[in-house]
């Protein structure tokens, strides 16, 4: 699934990429890459509020099940994506 997320994103195939990763999040929550890839869909499709919330639930999700914040990885991807929006 991961491959066909990224081949989604390269293919600009956004909401198919978008549904992928919503499926493997939903399967596995703590897949923080999971997170990213949406973050990344919802860039390119413009909506700054759904990167926003989804790197809200992230941060959630890694707080409340494992005591630990986001990587720094995707606290960077959230700064570059807001920063373009």
């Amino acid at each position: 699934m991961d491959k066909l997320i990224q081949d989604a994103l390269g293919e600009g195939t956004l909401n198919q990429a978008l549904s992928y990763a919503q499926v493997l999040i939903a399967r596995d929550p703590l897949w923080e890459p999971g997170y990213r890839y949406l973050m990344q869909a919802y860039a390119r499709l413009g909506n700054r509020a759904m990167v926003l919330q989804t790197f809200q639930q992230c941060q959630e999700v890694l707080s409340r099940q494992l005591g630990s914040a986001v990587s720094a990885e995707t606290q960077a991807m959230l700064d570059e994506l807001t920063r373009a929006l």
